[in-house]
């Protein structure tokens, strides 16, 4: 088990900022490495044409599932998950996240 320290994010903890999401987008915004969205164990792919990479974890940061270039118009989920984010294309492979691994989300 790794702990990958992760501080290139945005939460998306209001209610606008949770329904759009990442929908509409054509590129990658600047800034920042990945949404997270907190009490979420689902989220759609609907209108959202970046293929993210998708993380599913516990409340103690333990990664329970991950989708590698979700496709669009997709329903994804873990019901033993409690938050997940959507993650630039290639998050997975350049972090190397497993399952069992924590996150821990700096400041």
């Amino acid at each position: 088990m790794k702990t990958h320290r992760l501080n290139r994010g945005k939460v998306a903890d209001g209610f606008w900022t949770r329904l759009v999401g990442l929908m509409g987008r054509r590129r990658w915004p600047a800034g920042f490495e990945f949404v997270r969205f907190p009490r979420c164990r689902y989220l759609h792919t609907c209108f959202t044409f970046l293929r993210p990479d998708i993380v599913f974890f516990k409340d103690d940061g333990t990664v329970v599932s991950m989708v590698r270039g979700a496709g669009p118009w997709k329903f994804w989920g873990d019901f033993s998950a409690r938050h997940c984010l959507e993650a630039k294309p290639g998050f997975l492979q350049k972090h190397r996240l497993r399952a069992g691994d924590r996150l821990r989300f700096m400041k």
